[in-house]
């Protein structure tokens, strides 16, 4: 959570980011499920390390989900070695945490000008 945190304010995107905990008033929630994060090994290669991570938008205060997908990456080490290993399970976990924030972004912007009223050009 604190990387995905992170993550969002160095998109520079929002005014705000912080988890529910710290009691903003938020237009949206992030839900996120890791769902793997585990080294795979393909028939003697180098290891992958594998991050998949599910995220839903939560549109507040209806507390509806309004879009959900999920996200995976997966990234060769340059070697069979733990110090390799964990370089790859950060680019693999960078790699999400990117492809998240862009989505969710996206999202809320779309979902969040589709609820503006619309005004009439005048004329």
């Amino acid at each position: 959570q604190t990387l995905l945190v992170e993550s969002f304010e160095n998109a520079g995107e929002l005014v705000s980011v912080g988890r529910e905990s710290v009691g903003l008033r938020a237009d949206f929630i992030l839900k996120t499920d890791l769902r793997e994060m585990q080294t795979v090994y393909y028939e003697g290669g180098l290891p992958k390390a594998w991050v998949g991570l599910n995220a839903k938008l939560v549109v507040m205060p209806r507390r509806a989900i309004v879009a959900n997908r999920s996200f995976e990456s997966r990234i060769e080490a340059q070697a069979d070695r733990l110090p390799e290993i964990v370089n790859a399970f950060d680019d693999a976990l960078g790699k999400v945490l990117r492809q998240v924030v862009e989505w969710a972004l996206i999202e809320g912007d779309r979902i969040f000008n589709s609820a503006r009223p619309r005004l009439k050009p005048s004329g």
